[in-house]
């Protein structure tokens, strides 16, 4: 598997980005108020994508670093059963509980947010990607073996092997 830290960087800081534009964009006073209506909406569109696209990136990584680390646990254990590990089952559990309460803050957060101006709700929304960016820098990727076809991976090891 590849690293997937970078990844997660760089899904961060276009989250940051996009959710800061927003937060700009609505602020009262904006320049976005003198944009043409149709370059305002183009913006506004660009930068929702962005925001997406940010989520949907740092959710595959996050999915794909649960897998690895499921699967470096059940190496470690010597092996995996057809129903998975404990640590597997352990670690879906927790992204699938974080998912839930996520969603209930959320829901509550939302309604208590109608009293408050757009631009503070899309700078609270940035501070969700600027956490992630924070929390990136203390994440350690064990070091990967060479992908297959490489000098230094599994076809240089066959030949030495039938030397």
């Amino acid at each position: 598997g590849a690293s997937q830290k970078p990844y997660l960087v760089l899904a961060a800081a276009v989250g940051l980005a996009a959710w800061s534009g927003l937060a700009l964009l609505a602020a009262p006073g904006a320049a976005a108020a003198s944009l043409p209506p149709l370059t305002a909406m183009a913006l506004l569109t660009a930068l929702l994508l962005l925001s997406n696209l940010s989520t949907a990136l740092s959710d595959v990584v996050v999915d794909a670093m649960v897998a690895e680390a499921a699967a470096r646990e059940a190496a470690s254990s010597g092996g995996q059963s057809a129903a998975g590990t404990e640590g597997e089952n352990a670690l879906q559990s927790l992204c699938w509980g974080a998912l839930a309460v996520g969603g209930l803050c959320g829901s509550g957060l939302g309604f208590a947010a109608s009293a408050v101006p757009a631009c503070a709700i899309f700078g609270l929304s940035a501070a969700c990607p600027a956490l992630v960016l924070a929390a990136s820098h203390a994440l350690s990727e064990p070091p990967h073996s060479e992908p297959r076809g490489t000098a230094g991976g599994s076809l240089a090891a066959l030949g030495a092997a039938g030397a």
